[in-house]
């Protein structure tokens, strides 16, 4: 048999010696103090064990040296102890949940001192089959469809989808995170019995198919006047397991790995004085409390319980149920929101529960203390309440205008989750005069989503459409601008945008114009075809005017893709940005630059002179733009080389 032993070397050093069939290892880790070691570090102890072969615990617990060679390969069958195996397995599938607090527990005992380590290992099943597991740091959600895991609430990785392996032992063949924690030590592998009733109650009855593994009935439990079966589970090559079940329930509740006492390997030195002995004494998983009603924060991983509490605060951002704002008062935000519902909180459970009573319009005991957490949440979103307010109540009447929907993708970004197209679309209606087309509406709602409209409470007259030059150029003209990022593409052949700011050689010194628009302006595209005539006019030797074309559009999300298709478009429309040296196309998917100059409709332009100071804007796409940059006595503008654009705002995407 395999022995594994712990010895203090006369310089303080710990030889970690391993025993098994083909000879003998022994592992030096200098200057530890072994009751240092025995008292803090023991898992490090199994894991210098496991490095120093491939599986050393399982010869560390191989089994008892009495039994003859090949005793197990036909074990004979305990008629009674498999009929009890088979109730076992009744109890797990009948089921309806499962949740207990384990603990992953070894002892070991050197001379006349005992120590032990333990470690959370919980177990639950949610009647629809879901899977939780908690190992201390690790924590795996396996569902029907996808194995998920989570180490210290760092890092949230899903590890398989597709459906679940139905085979214990593939599940742990093919994911190496979940053997390591269950079945690399003995008292992982005690674990593993009740997890395996747990994954699939079959499985664990098909442990004894094949003839390889036995049960049989164990000396019971006598303990508080209760009487508590136990069996024992005898497989080759490895120690055996006993169990010990509920008396009622039949369910596991303590899954113990039974271990030998190190012996002496042939030609080894005489044996180690008493005192610097070590033995392990026990190893096995302890089920503590076990319910039927586990709580729905069980199959919640923390990441994606952070995640559920930023829901919360959007579901609660939306009205109160009685219509009313709530004014700000003093709170600690999703911080507050985390301690109370997060991974552990003393709310953690109820968090689905509240989410659907906000939605559904109650308020319920919690809203109150909801809505003093959630008020820096609201503070710290201020352009999605006031958007919201300003489209509401109505019902959606062209569902297959492609410009409406177009306009709905953007205005969603900045809305809480909850409103939807009916809302937005009623909002931009009520800010229409009598008979305006559906182009207008478009147009209406690309300025409600630049913030180019102030809110309107009901019962309000619609206000005119403002024309946002004024309030834009006084915004900007004068100003530095702030620091920000480009993502440029360098040549009509580059395929791929390259992060580039105005301190970046290709960009110092020069003076650049930004044009923001969008393939689904048609105002946008009109606009670029007079920009294509400020790039020749500006491509002056020795100084020229970069300009850049800043397309807001979002789709393909792949950036290679997004490129594609904007060069398509504009060629549908005769527009080329990059024919001269200093035209260039430039991408902003997540409209980070449209927030960052607060651009008040599409198309929009900024000037920037080499210092970095805004020299002019445009908004609007108004006819004459060359004239406007430019200036009526330059020599392009005298000379009418400026196309004349259409006037339309038709937003609709070509």
């Amino acid at each position: 048999m395999g022995w594994l032993r712990f010895v203090q070397g006369e310089t303080g050093s710990l030889i970690v010696c391993l025993s098994y069939p083909v000879g003998v290892r022994a592992v030096v880790m200098p200057s530890f103090s072994l009751d240092c070691l025995l008292r803090r570090m023991f898992p490090l102890v199994l894991l210098a064990a496991w490095v120093a072969h491939p599986n050393p615990i399982a010869h560390a617990i191989a089994a008892p040296p009495d039994d003859p060679p090949g005793a197990n390969a036909n074990p004979p069958i305990d008629a009674e102890a498999k009929a009890l195996w088979e109730q076992v397995a009744r109890a797990y599938r009948d089921l309806q949940g499962y949740a207990d607090q384990g603990r992953l527990v070894v002892r070991s005992r050197r001379g006349d001192q005992t120590f032990e380590v333990a470690q959370p290992l919980s177990l639950a099943r949610a009647a629809d089959g879901r899977i939780a597991l908690k190992a201390g740091v690790f924590e795996l959600q396996a569902a029907p469809d996808r194995v998920v895991i989570d180490q210290s609430s760092l890092k949230t990785r899903e590890i398989l989808t597709g459906p679940l392996p139905s085979s214990w032992t593939l599940l742990l063949d093919r994911h190496p995170q979940i053997k390591a924690i269950l079945a690399g030590s003995p008292d992982g592998r005690a674990a593993e019995v009740p997890l395996r009733f747990l994954l699939d109650p079959e499985a664990g009855v098909g442990l004894l198919e094949g003839g390889q593994t036995r049960v049989r009935l164990a000396e019971p439990l006598e303990q508080d006047g209760r009487v508590f079966p136990r069996l024992l589970l005898e497989r080759p090559n490895l120690a055996a397991t006993r169990l010990t079940l509920d008396p009622e329930r039949l369910l596991i509740i303590e899954s113990e790995t039974l271990l030998d006492q190190p012996q002496a390997a042939p030609g080894d030195a005489p044996a180690q004085p008493a005192a610097l002995r070590v033995a392990l004494t026990y190893a096995g998983w302890n089920a503590g409390v076990i319910t039927s009603q586990p709580d729905d924060a069980a199959f919640i991983l923390p990441q994606e319980q952070r995640v559920k509490v930023v829901e919360l605060a959007k579901a609660y951002a939306q009205d109160t149920p009685d219509g009313k704002k709530t004014p700000d008062q003093p709170g600690g935000g999703l911080e507050d929101l985390i301690a109370r519902f997060g991974p552990g909180g003393p709310d953690a459970a109820r968090l689905e529960e509240i989410i659907d009573q906000l939605r559904q319009g109650e308020g319920g005991p919690d809203a109150k203390p909801i809505r003093e957490a959630i008020e820096k949440f609201r503070r710290d979103n201020p352009d999605a309440e006031a958007i919201r307010r300003r489209i509401d109540q109505f019902r959606k009447e062209n569902p297959n205008a492609r410009e409406i929907e177009e306009m709905i993708s953007r205005l969603q970004k900045q809305l809480p989750e909850g409103a939807g197209l009916e809302e937005m679309i009623a909002r931009a209606r009520e800010l229409m005069p009598e008979g305006a087309e559906l182009e207008d509406l478009a147009r209406r709602f690309r300025m409600a989503a630049d913030g180019g409209l102030p809110g309107v409470d009901e019962g309000e007259a619609p206000p005119p459409l403002a024309d946002p030059q004024p309030a834009f150029a006084q915004r900007w003209v004068g100003q530095m601008v702030p620091k920000f990022t480009l993502r440029l593409l360098e040549s009509a052949n580059a395929k791929q945008p390259q992060e580039r700011t105005l301190d970046d050689p290709t960009l110092k010194d020069k003076t650049i114009l930004l044009v923001f628009w969008a393939t689904w302006s048609a105002a946008s595209v009109e606009t670029l075809a007079e920009v294509q005539t400020l790039i020749e006019a500006l491509d002056q030797p020795g100084a020229p005017t970069l300009v850049i074309a800043v397309s807001s559009d979002d789709e393909p999300e792949d950036p290679a893709e997004l490129v594609a298709a904007l060069r398509a478009e504009l060629n549908k429309a005769g527009v080329k940005i990059e024919h001269r040296p200093n035209g260039r196309l430039a991408i902003d998917p997540d409209q980070t630059l449209l927030q960052l100059f607060e651009i008040p409709a599409l198309p929009s332009l900024i000037l920037i002179d080499p210092n970095g100071v805004v020299k002019q804007v445009d908004a609007g796409g108004k006819p004459g733009l060359p004239g406007r940059v430019l200036g009526p006595d330059h020599p392009a503008v005298k000379a009418g080389n400026a196309k004349k654009p259409a006037t339309s705002t038709n937003t609709n995407k070509r």
